[in-house]
């Protein structure tokens, strides 16, 4: 998860990934907590309008274990919120960006930055082989909090590491 969170904070706005996306918005805060809630939304962060993502561990399964290295699996949510307030959300007068926009936005930008880079493949004895974003939630029932655009993907990362390395 430590390489996860390295990542998902390199984002920069402007910047292009390496298949050629332009990230939108740049995170002020990758932090792990065990839901997103109303203590990750932290409004004094960065300036402006903050974007916090918050990596929400879920699963973890080992397999074919050896003496040398084994194979594991890591699932986990991952919420991105950005700190959003319109003059109101009558959708007759709402002027872009709307919230659905915004949540797209984050959403292309964490999964490009998951899914696009080799360079990925290999941090700290760790083989990466395989990095999924499985579903994306932009519900009301899921994401509505008032004064901010919220968007939940579940993510899963398959990787390959040697024995005695976490």
């Amino acid at each position: 998860m430590a390489a996860i969170k390295t990542r998902l904070s390199g984002i920069v706005a402007g910047a292009s990934s390496a298949t050629g996306w332009e990230y939108r918005y740049t995170p002020d805060a990758v932090i792990r907590h065990h839901e997103l809630d109303e203590s990750c939304l932290d409004p004094s962060l960065g300036s402006g309008e903050p974007v916090i993502y918050v990596m929400i561990p879920a699963r973890r399964d080992m397999t074919n274990a050896t003496s040398r290295e084994r194979d594991a699996r890591i699932e986990f949510d991952l919420g991105l919120a950005k700190r959003w307030t319109p003059g109101d959300e009558n959708p007759h007068t709402l002027a872009a960006p709307n919230r659905e926009q915004i949540q797209g936005r984050l959403a292309a930008d964490a999964e490009a930055r998951l899914t696009d880079d080799p360079t990925f493949a290999d941090y700290q004895g760790f083989g990466v082989y395989l990095v999924q974003v499985m579903s994306e939630d932009m519900s009301a029932e899921a994401t509505y909090y008032p004064g901010w655009a919220i968007v939940l993907l579940r993510v899963t990362v398959e990787y390959r590491n040697m024995a005695g390395h976490p």
